[in-house]
């Protein structure tokens, strides 16, 4: 912990570069007690989501496109090395495709349906509701239109919650 302020706010900061900017992705607040406490707050959602989500339990999360992994030269075992950022290197700016971006927005869309039906966001929900939209055809941007379509889409999430 940083600082304490008298609001009963935290602030946190940290001192190194592992986690970087947050760019290229979108803020979504929902309210605190939706977000369940896990044992990491920092998800990959899966190599075919493509998505990172950090959960804060104020209720901010951050949607991202996860990062590519730069392979350095290969190793012992022959697969490629994984170069870690360097300490003090400051992360470069990488544009945003179209194809990140809508990944970014259907996965930014569950997490708002969820909060919208007062439902727990964690990973497995958000990746429930995430696939739902997927089987049922939606584009990202019809996720969040009518009560009909949220009720049908975090059917699967509720299912998982009641289990």
């Amino acid at each position: 912990m940083q600082k304490l302020r008298h609001d009963g706010a935290i602030s946190l900061h940290t001192r190194n570069l592992k986690y970087g900017k947050l760019s290229n992705g979108a803020l979504v607040r929902v309210a605190p007690n939706l977000i369940k406490r896990c044992k990491q707050h920092f998800q990959h959602l899966g190599e075919d989501i493509g998505v990172e989500v950090i959960l804060g339990l104020n209720g901010f999360v951050w949607v991202q496109e996860a990062p590519l992994e730069k392979e350095g030269p290969p190793g012992p075992d022959g697969r490629p090395t994984q170069i870690e950022p360097e300490e003090g290197v400051p992360n470069t700016y990488t544009p945003v495709t179209v194809a990140g971006r809508e990944r970014v927005a259907r996965v930014r869309n569950p997490i708002m349906a969820l909060a919208r039906m007062c439902m727990p966001v964690y990973s497995a929900t958000i990746v429930d509701v995430y696939l739902a939209s997927v089987a049922f055809g939606l584009p990202a941007k019809e996720m969040l239109t009518s009560h009909d379509v949220l009720t049908r889409i975090t059917q699967a999430a509720s299912e998982r919650t009641q289990a």
